[in-house]
């Protein structure tokens, strides 16, 4: 249960679950987004991840800074 707890409070895991839900959704016809628009949403998914990824390594980088 703590791995699912702390899994959801990781913004990049929420982002992903995220991204792939709505691409199954889309692919199921539960939303009616065109191929161009769902390209786009999972760019802008792929770059907050990838930007939240670095944040988490610059605030790992500043402790171990901080610890010397």
């Amino acid at each position: 249960m703590d791995v699912i707890h702390s899994l959801l409070g990781s913004k990049k895991a929420v982002t992903a679950i995220a991204a792939i839900l709505f691409t199954i959704a889309n692919s199921l016809g539960i939303t009616a987004v065109s191929e161009e628009s769902l390209t786009m949403i999972l760019g802008i998914c792929g770059t907050f991840i990838m930007g939240q990824g670095l944040a988490d390594l610059g605030k790992e980088k500043a402790k171990v800074e901080s610890s010397k």
